[in-house]
């Protein structure tokens, strides 16, 4: 430990890293209870204790009874050996420093009650010090920011932006990593966990040393470590590097990945430190690799972006969850928050807002206690989410010049109900330079007003869609600044949906020209006298055209196309 603590407190000190107590943290262990020490490394947000200590021990006989009697009443017979033998198997590892008597404990002692949760194919045993009421305890001073997948892919970004073409990845993964960390021996009375013994019909108490799954503690004393190892890969041996709780992400040159990875190695053994050598992790830097549950393709595309998609893995786990959902026919709410945040993560990776859609209507079950019937639109929903998680385009990150546009859109509706209403659409393409390139205009008929229906912000939307059609090839792949001068309008686009059936099924069709065309979306509203598709939304087109916009009347034919796919998407939802 000694070599550990001496080289990194060597390193972290020539680089004058933020964090000048981790050192001590890992030499002497990390607190379980109480205020954390302050990393300087993430915004300072005050979280004070909801208990203090004392009272906490003033509670333990309490609680203790209490974590036994839940390790008895909870125990199944297969779960309850798992976990024994995971716990008896940490106790030979050393990480578990011994047994106690939980009917004669030391005064001042508090009982964690162990549980099993199964991770695919893996059990990992967690330790409710929620239960116990040591979280409660903590306090803290600052807001945790972590480096996910948008941090990487910065970092992706950032080096292509650089004129690096050849690149290679891969995640070095720290091997058990709460398991690297001590606890400080003086709170040890507080790391008692208790696992019922089926054999023997009693529970059994055991004193973790090292850090637990289940104390928050744990994920502040892992990121610090994290941070640490981040900044010395980064700042002293110049690694294009990124963490993750215990995952490593390094990104570099094709010529520099044998270097890279003898680099990362070699600093993991000076700090003392274990990377995982297992088959599955201990992989090659690659052009395709995995990171926190999605691949990054590291091809350069033409049109300068790389790709980031979901694993194959993940994208089965979730196709068989909502196939389950489905056949049940029956979700609660704790089963909709679990897929809704789990199907969240993975639509970020996915083209397009269509799912949007889906998450939003699995948040209206979450209050629910009990399972209850799925309606007909959570069913479409579902299916539709299935049908992107299969065959929906990857996420493109652009790095390289991407051409903008702009389309001003408007659709307009004036007189009453007895002298007859009158409608007009209109929009006009602008460049990122601000000239005009084209415009168009068309009249609906009141029959086709009503059809979509009847509403001036339908009339605002429809426009937008209209404009996916009539400039498509000027927007394809590019991004595209949308300003319409109706807030209603303007708030549907953006959030894809609305809660009027007409007007959710035009953004629906929206949504399938924009995944379609693969353009990025920016919805504006802009006022009425600044729009300059006012004029074509009333059949003027003198202002566009004298400012050099070729102009045209939108062609009746392919309006009538667009209102019979708003027809279809009206009837399926």
């Amino acid at each position: 430990m000694r070599r550990r603590d001496s080289a990194c407190s060597e390193l972290l000190r020539s680089i004058d890293h933020p964090d000048t107590e981790i050192v001590d943290d890992l030499e002497k262990g990390f607190k379980l209870t109480g205020w954390l020490r302050s990393s300087n490394l993430f915004p300072k947000s005050f979280s004070p204790p909801q208990i203090s200590t004392s009272t906490l021990e003033s509670l333990g006989p309490n609680l203790n009874v209490a974590a036994v009697n839940r390790c008895e009443r909870n125990s199944s017979l297969e779960n309850a050996k798992t976990l024994l033998d995971i716990t008896i198997d940490e106790l030979d590892r050393g990480w578990i420093v011994e047994e106690v008597d939980v009917i004669d404990l030391e005064e001042g002692t508090i009982l964690s009650p162990r549980f099993i949760i199964q991770q695919g194919e893996k059990s990992r045993a967690i330790d409710d010090f929620t239960f116990s009421s040591i979280n409660s305890t903590i306090g803290t001073s600052e807001k945790i920011v972590l480096q996910g997948v948008d941090e990487i892919a910065s970092l992706i970004k950032h080096l292509f932006t650089a004129g690096i073409d050849d690149l290679e990845g891969r995640t070095f993964d720290m091997e058990a990593a709460y398991r690297q960390l001590a606890i400080l021996p003086s709170e040890r009375s507080k790391a008692v966990i208790c696992v019922y013994d089926p054999e023997l019909d009693k529970v059994r108490g055991f004193t973790m040393a090292t850090m637990t799954f289940g104390a928050i503690s744990s994920v502040y004393s892992c990121l610090r470590t994290a941070a640490a190892i981040n900044n010395v890969g980064c700042s002293l041996l110049g690694l294009p590097m990124s963490s993750y709780f215990d995952d490593f992400t390094v990104v570099t040159r094709s010529e520099l990945s044998k270097s890279a990875n003898l680099a990362v190695t070699t600093l993991f053994d000076v700090l003392g430190l274990n990377l995982s050598t297992s088959e599955r992790k201990n992989v090659d830097f690659a052009k395709v690799f995995n990171a926190l549950g999605v691949s990054f393709d590291l091809h350069k595309e033409v049109g300068d972006f790389f790709r980031i998609r979901n694993t194959d893995q993940r994208i089965c786990e979730l196709i068989g969850r909502i196939d389950e959902i489905l056949v049940a026919n029956k979700i609660n709410g704790k089963e909709a928050k679990s897929l809704r945040s789990r199907l969240s993560f993975a639509s970020a990776q996915i083209y397009g807002r269509t799912t949007a859609s889906v998450l939003k209507d699995l948040g209206k079950y979450e209050g629910s206690k009990h399972r209850v019937k799925l309606n007909g639109n959570t069913k479409l929903l579902l299916r539709i989410m299935r049908g992107h998680l299969e065959s929906g385009m990857a996420r493109q990150v652009f790095f390289g010049k991407v051409d903008v546009v702009h389309i001003f859109t408007d659709g307009s509706l004036e007189g009453d109900a007895d002298s007859g209403l009158v409608a007009g659409l209109g929009a006009v393409l602008v460049d990122q330079h601000g000239k005009c390139i084209k415009a168009f205009s068309y009249e609906p008929s009141q029959d086709d007003v009503q059809i979509v229906g009847g509403k001036i912000h339908q009339l605002e939307i429809l426009p937008v869609i209209m404009s996916c059609v009539a400039f498509a090839d000027d927007i394809s792949s590019k991004f595209i600044y949308i300003h319409v001068d109706n807030v209603a309008a303007q708030s549907a686009l953006i959030n894809a949906g609305s809660v009027n059936h007409s007007s959710r099924s035009l953004v629906y069709l929206f949504l399938d020209f924009e995944q379609r065309l693969k353009f990025v979306p920016w919805i504006s509203r802009v006022a009425s006298a600044s729009n300059i598709a006012d004029g074509p939304s009333r059949s003027s087109m003198d202002e566009v055209e004298s400012l050099g916009a070729e102009c045209f009347t939108f062609p009746k034919e392919v309006f009538r196309f667009i209102i019979q796919e708003f027809i279809k998407k009206l009837d399926s939802i």
